[in-house]
């Protein structure tokens, strides 16, 4: 059988068995035995253990931030292409996906710096709807979903620095919309 014991200044403390008298005289004055704690989230507060905050730890929560991250990544990048096609998911789930957009960048820079960014090119979006932009248009819209993936990545590395100032971190907020 296992006895707990606590002391204000010492904190808590378990026996394994039954604890001799000549043992429990040694302990501090103020020793009390109390019921054993429920799990290392509880505090012994006014004569009863309450639960704290669970302690997460930081590695664990550096991965949530980091499977966050990649998620809102996967979502793909939102773009309001105006008239009757109005908004369009691109996709970014994989790096498939991102080198086909970086691709693409290419493309349309250079063909912009050669005098040619009217020139007409394709997107294929998430639902398989085909659109013509200019090549100029293209950059616009490649650095606008590069400043979303940006926003994302900026949120998170935010949410580490507040891990390692030790502040407390809620991974569902603060991110880029």
């Amino acid at each position: 059988m296992e006895y707990g014991f606590y002391h204000p200044d010492r904190g808590y403390w378990q026996a394994t068995g039954e604890v001799p008298e000549d043992i429990r005289e040694s302990y501090p004055e103020g020793t009390i035995e109390v019921p054993l704690r429920p799990s290392p989230h509880h505090e012994w507060k006014d004569g009863e253990w309450v639960a704290g905050p669970a302690q997460i730890d930081p590695a664990q929560l550096r991965a949530a931030i980091d499977a966050e991250r990649d998620r809102r990544l996967a979502l793909g990048y939102r773009h309001d292409f105006g008239g009757d096609v109005g908004v369009q998911v691109l996709q970014t789930r994989d790096l498939t996906d991102r080198t086909n957009w970086l691709t693409l960048d290419a493309s349309a820079k250079t063909l912009v710096a050669a005098g040619h960014g009217d020139m007409p090119l394709s997107i294929r979006t998430e639902a398989n709807v085909v659109i013509q932009v200019t090549a100029a248009e293209a950059v616009s819209i490649m650095a606008a979903m590069a400043q979303h993936g940006a926003a994302i990545m900026a949120a998170s590395w935010a949410l580490k620095d507040a891990l390692e100032r030790g502040e407390e971190v809620d991974i569902t907020q603060g991110w880029h919309a």
